[in-house]
Formats: structure tokens, C-alpha cells, sequence
């Protein structure tokens, strides 16, 4: 059962006031999309809309009885977290359907084969690469994340500090969990 048809909620009487307000995002919820996601999905947007800005901003202002405007810049100036773009991967041995030209077209994304290694006496050798370039980044990032939240933190007050120290404790946990020996193996790409 929706709320928007519960008696209870319906004979609340801020909701009888804004009904008008209820009506329009009732219908609006049906035929929107997310901010930054109207022409389909995207990394960024996703990024974006996965971070609750917004609904911070609503948490502070009705639990904390924030001013809108102070909400508003503290969200405005939330340093979202950052979208890096990946290099192009190697060759996968994936299938893909190619939309574009004349009708669609499946391509397979072939690994080139590497020459066999040999040892002394000839033998065919299994060589394998670790790379931990890739989950260095990430923790370099969680580093800059914890080092910007501190120093934001330091000149915040009242709620802003508040809220920048509950996430610089998140971020500074995140740090010391990913940096680690252990998780640099565990995550590192071995080809």
C-alpha cells in the first residue's frame, strides 16, 4: 500500500495544503529521470546522484533546523567524490552487439596471444604480472579525500564542522582499510 493513498497520511494537514504540490510530484516520479541521466545512464550522473547530496541537505534543514541557504551552500560546497575514466582495457574475449551501420553487428574482442616464455633448458614457463597501479590510485585518492576533509573541517563550525568531521571519520576508516599490504594484493590485477 502507498502512502500517497494512506487516510492517514491524506487528513495530515500540511499535507492537505500542499496537495496541489503532491499531485505534481506524483505525476513528475512516473516520467522523470535522475539529474544528468536524460539521454540514459552515464558514470558521472551516476556518481553524482549516488552521493545524497541532496538528501543531506533535507536531512539538515528539517532535523537540524538548518536555514535553507546555510543547507544550500554546505551541500554546494560538499566535494563530491571523483570519477576517474579507466584506460582502455586490453582485449577481453568479450561479445558485443555493435548498434551502429547497417543493421546490428556482433564483434568478439580477441586477446592477442603472447609468445610463450621459456626457461634454460626450454621449457614452456608461465609468466604473470602484478599490477597495483590502479589500487595505488585509489588509496592516493582516499588520502587527498581524508586530507581535504580535514582541512575543511578545521575552518568549519556549528553543523558544517559537524557533518565534515562524521565524514572525515567515514573517510579516514575507508583509508585504513585500503591501506594495506593485503588489500593492495586482494585488489591488484594479475595478468
Amino acid at each position: 500500500k502507498e502512502i500517497a493513498e494512506d487516510p492517514t497520511f491524506l487528513s495530515d494537514p500540511t499535507v492537505q495544503k500542499f496537495t496541489h504540490a503532491k499531485d505534481v510530484i506524483s505525476k513528475a516520479v512516473g516520467e522523470g529521470t535522475a539529474i544528468g541521466m536524460e539521454s540514459g545512464p552515464r558514470p558521472e550522473a551516476g556518481l553524482l546522484t549516488s552521493q545524497g547530496v541532496i538528501e543531506s541537505m533535507f536531512q539538515d534543514i528539517i532535523i537540524n533546523n538548518t536555514p535553507v541557504e546555510q543547507a544550500a551552500k554546505a551541500a554546494f560546497y560538499q566535494a563530491p567524490d571523483e570519477y576517474t575514466p579507466q584506460e582502455p582495457a586490453e582485449a577481453s574475449g568479450r561479445y558485443w552487439m555493435d548498434p551502429s551501420g547497417e543493421g546490428p553487428k556482433v564483434n568478439f574482442d580477441q586477446p592477442e596471444e603472447a609468445p610463450a616464455s621459456k626457461d634454460a633448458k626450454g621449457k614452456p614457463v608461465n609468466v604473470t604480472t602484478t599490477d597495483t597501479d590502479e589500487v595505488d590510485r585509489e588509496i592516493e585518492r582516499a588520502r587527498k579525500k581524508v586530507e581535504d576533509l580535514q582541512n575543511q573541517a578545521s575552518q568549519a563550525q556549528g553543523p558544517q564542522r559537524e557533518r565534515l568531521e562524521r565524514q572525515l571519520k567515514q573517510a579516514q576508516s575507508e583509508l585504513e582499510r585500503k591501506d594495506n599490504d593485503t588489500y593492495r594484493r586482494q585488489h591488484a590485477k594479475i595478468s
